[in-house]
């Protein structure tokens, strides 16, 4: 746009100010809704997740020959893989389960994540108050304990200063609070599949029935140790995998194709958002571009509208200053 043009669009906006608020709710619209997006994308697609290195990271999972849909681990194999696996430097293993909470208030419904001890160590984050769950709380006929969310704390306790050492009930069993961690934490990460959002972690504790009886729900996390690649991940995972589905009852191993599917933790939790988050995206950006194309043709229909005027001022010598 030249610079008498600039001009004339100042002026047309300086004497028409009804005008003047209309382009910029308009230009304020597209770009906000633009910006949200994009932080939005960012934030998921782009930033890692907020644990310690990340990139090294990885979920095991099962899956049945060359079938795209997985399941949880056993316990039992997860111990399996604990005990076998050379290329992490730590295996441990989580599951979400339903409680019903009680504390001195209305009964709510809350989801605990049950964890083995190494998961936090691994992540390499701090509670903000107390500790976290050690060997001890996850040995068989410890006196169960309790890490709260800070949401949980905030909604159900009104940020008690004095909430270690009480005793809270889950599904009528008492647990002590041992720890609070961090606003900013979450695991599991929003995203991964069979999980969800985790309101407290207690200790995995597996029952005898749990380690006799098969239950596909956990989640194997592992953090590879230096210089390994996850396809040479994924090749020492297969081979335990093949160890595991020899432990089974000949009957299972003729209907079941076992294997270990080794999946980056960023890239689970990103994968499943990616390309919706990419549609958005581009959808908005779209929205920017009309509403560029709007304001655009708004400011010339004015400078239309006026073209007589303009023209009658040039023919008497006006300049465009």
């Amino acid at each position: 746009m030249s610079a008498i043009n600039v001009r004339q669009t100042a002026r047309l906006f300086w004497k028409d100010p009804a005008f003047f608020v209309t382009v910029m709710l308009i230009m304020a619209m597209s770009i906000g809704a633009t910006t949200a997006v994009f932080s939005l994308v960012k934030g998921v697609l782009w930033t890692d997740l907020p644990y310690r290195d990340p990139s090294r990271l990885a979920i095991i999972l099962h899956g049945n020959g060359n079938s795209t849909d997985v399941i949880g681990v056993w316990p039992r194999d997860y111990m399996t893989y604990r005990d076998t696996l050379r290329a992490f430097q730590n295996v441990t293993a989580f599951s979400n389960q339903g409680y019903n909470l009680s504390s001195g208030s209305e009964p709510s419904r809350i989801t605990c994540t049950r964890v083995t001890s190494k998961v936090l160590p691994m992540l390499g984050v701090m509670p903000i108050r107390g500790r976290w769950l050690t060997d001890e709380d996850d040995r068989a006929g410890a006196e169960p304990s309790i890490v709260l969310s800070h949401d949980l704390w905030r909604a159900r306790f009104g940020e008690d200063a004095a909430i270690l050492g009480k005793t809270i009930r889950l599904d009528l069993h008492p647990y002590t609070v041992i720890g609070v961690m961090p606003d900013s934490f979450a695991f599991p990460p929003e995203g991964l599949q069979l999980s969800s959002k985790a309101d407290c972690w207690i200790a995995a504790d597996f029952t005898p029935s749990e380690m006799l009886m098969p239950s596909f729900k956990w989640i194997v996390l592992g953090n590879l140790n230096p210089g390994v690649s996850f396809q040479q991940a994924q090749e020492d995972a297969s081979v335990v995998a093949r160890h595991i589905l020899e432990s089974y009852p000949a009957a299972v191993q003729k209907e079941v194709a076992l294997r270990a599917r080794v999946i980056p933790l960023q890239e689970e939790v990103r994968g499943r958002s990616r390309m919706p988050l990419l549609v958005f995206s581009a959808s908005v950006r779209f929205l920017l571009l009309i509403g560029c194309a709007n304001v655009a043709n708004l400011i010339l229909a004015k400078l239309h509208v006026r073209q007589n005027e303009i023209a009658v001022r040039a023919a008497l010598g006006a300049t465009g200053a």
